[in-house]
């Protein structure tokens, strides 16, 4: 290794260390997702509607809780709880061999999803950190581990469901998650946590609840989010048992096409977060969300 490219990582090293982690483990909970989540959950009896309800009852646990593990890690540091997101996503895939009903089903995806309620803010929370002049573009940099991950996993699941039971794919899950334990366990903590908790927990909630209910700007990115989330995950839920109901649908097929979704998710991302820098935020979500209306 030569002394620019030492260098280079040890300027960047927190910010590789956190990219690393957030690749593996969405790269692994993606393979339990698509296509295999809604296959398993048919495979076992769902119906439609349950099927639907499987899929998108993760984002609900996020949906409650991410502010909460937000605030938490705000007072105790991001990488105590990245270590507790660590433990869910590799202790609950081995669960899963144990699942005969889809109500079972839907109560294991209820607490799998408390893992990515951790990870999502506390990881973005970190990597706003970062000493940095360009953060939209950081930000959108970042992002690219949840697309890569989005990007190979449906392949990589296609590929593994034609040669291995739902069970056996859900066990490699859990131990490929390990992997994430190197960077997570480098991460150093950017912020001094020590005025943070002159104020009680339950005090720090509520003024940051006070304030985001409060604050126009959240209530309106919360809504755009909604947008694209329902769009998404009807897609996630219900394309793949589509194109297997067609005469030559195969799984491989399924995992193929978000493959290639998020090849162009990927590829946009940086210039996203670029354009963002430049022009502004409002005009670059603007077209975006129009050209989503659009497709």
């Amino acid at each position: 290794m030569t002394s620019f490219e030492w260098g280079f990582y040890k300027a960047r090293k927190n910010f590789v260390h956190i990219f690393s982690a957030e690749l593996i483990l969405r790269w692994f909970y993606q393979v339990g997702k698509t296509p295999l989540l809604p296959l398993f959950a048919a495979a076992i009896g769902a119906a439609e509607m349950m099927i639907g309800m499987i899929v998108a009852v993760s984002t609900f646990s996020g949906m409650l809780l991410k502010p909460i593990f937000g605030i938490l890690s705000d007072r105790w540091g991001r990488r105590v709880w990245l270590g507790v997101s660590l433990f869910i996503f590799t202790f609950t895939p081995f669960l899963y061999q144990f699942i005969s009903s889809d109500i079972e089903l839907f109560w294991l995806r209820l607490f799998h999803g408390i893992a990515t309620a951790i990870l999502g803010p506390v990881s973005l929370a970190y990597v706003a950190e970062l000493n940095n002049d360009t953060p939209a573009t950081r930000l959108a940099i970042f992002g690219m581990a949840r697309s890569l991950a989005s990007l190979g996993a449906p392949l990589f699941a296609g590929v593994a469901l034609t040669v291995f039971e739902f069970q056996t794919v859900f066990t490699f899950i859990g131990f490929g998650s390990l992997m994430a334990m190197g960077p997570i366990f480098l991460l150093l903590d950017q912020i001094n946590h020590h005025e943070i908790r002159v104020n009680s927990v339950w005090f720090q909630i509520r003024k940051a609840f006070q304030y985001s209910f409060s604050n126009p700007a959240i209530w309106i990115a919360g809504f755009l989010e909604l947008i694209v989330y329902l769009v998404v995950y009807a897609l996630k839920a219900f394309l793949p048992l589509f194109i297997l109901s067609l005469d030559s649908g195969t799984i491989l097929q399924a995992g193929m096409f978000f493959t290639l979704q998020e090849t162009l998710h990927m590829c946009f991302r940086p210039v996203g977060g670029r354009l963002a820098d430049e022009k502004g935020y409002g005009p670059v979500i603007f077209y975006g969300m129009m050209i989503l209306a659009v497709g």
